[in-house]
C-alpha cells in the first residue's frame, strides 16, 4: 500500500511539473486581452503581489505600458488570478500613470485598491 501511495505521489508531482502550467494559461489570457486593446508589444511591465492593493482576492496586479498598432504607447493595469483569468482591466492615458510609483504609495496610504485609485485619477485627469 505504501508503494502505491508513493507511485501516485510521484505521478502527481510529474504532472504538476510538466503538464500543469498556470503561467502558460496566464500568458494566453494576457495576450488575448492585449489583442482586444490593439496592443502589439509590451514595453514595460511590473507585477505586484500585494493584498493591500488588489481589488479581487487572490489576484496579482500587472501594471505597464504597451505599444499599440498605431505606434503610440498606452498604460494599462489589470488584475489576474494565477492560473485563472483577467478579472478586471483598465487602459490608462497618459501611459506614465502606469509607471509612476507615487500612485502606488498614494493608494497604500489611503487604504485604496490600486485599480480603482488609478481609474479615479484617470477620470479626474479627463475632467480637467
Amino acid at each position: 500500500m505504501d508503494i502505491f501511495l508513493v507511485v501516485i505521489g510521484v505521478i502527481a508531482a510529474l504532472y504538476w511539473v510538466f503538464f500543469h502550467k498556470p503561467s502558460m494559461h496566464m500568458l494566453k489570457q494576457e495576450n488575448a486581452w492585449f489583442e482586444t486593446q490593439d496592443i502589439i508589444e509590451e514595453v514595460n511591465a511590473k507585477t505586484y503581489i500585494d493584498e493591500d492593493l488588489v481589488k479581487n482576492l487572490g489576484a496579482n496586479i500587472v501594471l505597464g505600458i504597451g505599444k499599440k498598432k498605431d505606434n503610440s504607447n498606452v498604460g494599462y493595469i489589470y488584475e489576474i488570478i494565477p492560473g485563472g483569468n483577467i478579472v478586471e482591466a483598465v487602459i490608462l492615458e497618459p501611459p506614465e500613470i502606469a509607471t509612476n510609483p507615487i500612485f502606488i504609495e498614494n493608494a497604500k496610504m489611503n487604504g485604496l485598491n490600486l485599480i480603482d485609485s488609478l481609474k479615479e485619477f484617470h477620470k479626474k485627469k479627463d475632467n480637467l
